[in-house]
């Protein structure tokens, strides 16, 4: 990344992910699906997954989204969902 940013590489950088990830499995699949096509193209691209965890899907009523409610079934738990997000940010 750094020889990118300071142009000591030609290779483009893209920053790809779904806007709003709010459970672990197909945020994994993703990654490991995103590492294969890395394998690929890395000549030219480096490929950089983004994880957008903190995005609430909906406003006022419903699920609030991974770091408010790790659990779409329970209650809000902010503390749950900020350890949640950090092991999701670990294992990926």
């Amino acid at each position: 990344m750094r020889d990118i940013f300071e142009g000591r590489s030609d290779k483009l950088m893209l920053v790809i992910g779904p806007c709003s990830a709010d459970s672990e499995a197909p945020v994994m699949e993703y990654v490991h699906r995103l590492k294969r096509l890395q394998e690929k193209v890395s000549d030219k691209l480096m490929l950089v997954p983004r994880i957008y965890t903190n995005k609430p899907r909906t406003t006022g009523e419903g699920y609030k989204g991974m770091l408010h409610q790790p659990d779409p079934n329970a209650a809000p738990d902010m503390l749950r969902g900020i350890v949640a997000i950090r092991n999701l940010h670990l294992k990926a």
